[in-house]
């Protein structure tokens, strides 16, 4: 037996299944994400004197627009690029609608108008386009943005696809 000790030992990992350590990395990437969103966020709160804007981290979502009450889009971040194929200086400017085609719900249409006419946050889903033409169901939750005069002057929409 005592050969047996002197021979060199194949190296073992410490972590034989990726599926327990993946989750870890991933969570970390989206603190990460929304940390900077946050950040950007934040800039625009003292840029716009915002009262404040919805805590992010409470919230989950892959894309955020922001828009002002012209609902022209002022910024939108990374995720919107990967959730709808569009970069961000192709939409700044924008009227959010152009994500809407003919297969859209004019019901969902109506309910984010009729939302839009009132001061309080509110959810909705429709099916948007992407860049490339396809389809894909929109989950929505739009939060009016107060400055500190009490006047509403943009909209924060969070976004994940369905």
């Amino acid at each position: 037996m005592k050969h047996l000790k002197n021979r060199p030992q194949p190296y073992k990992a410490p972590l034989k299944c990726w599926d327990i350590f993946a989750p870890t990395i991933l969570i970390g990437k989206e603190k990460g994400k929304q940390e900077k969103d946050h950040q950007v966020m934040a800039f625009y709160k003292g840029k716009f004197n915002w009262n404040g804007f919805p805590d992010l981290y409470l919230h989950h979502y892959q894309a955020l627009v922001l828009t002002d009450l012209k609902k022209k889009i002022v910024w939108v971040n990374a995720g919107f690029e990967h959730m709808t194929g569009y970069a961000p200086h192709d939409v700044i400017g924008k009227d959010p609608v152009f994500l809407q085609g003919p297969l859209t719900s004019p019901l969902a249409i109506k309910h984010i108008r009729t939302g839009l006419q009132g001061e309080s946050p509110f959810k909705t889903r429709l099916l948007n386009y992407k860049k490339n033409q396809s389809t894909y169901i929109c989950a929505i939750r739009i939060f009016p943005l107060w400055n500190k005069n009490g006047e509403i002057t943009h909209l924060l929409a969070l976004e994940k696809e369905e």
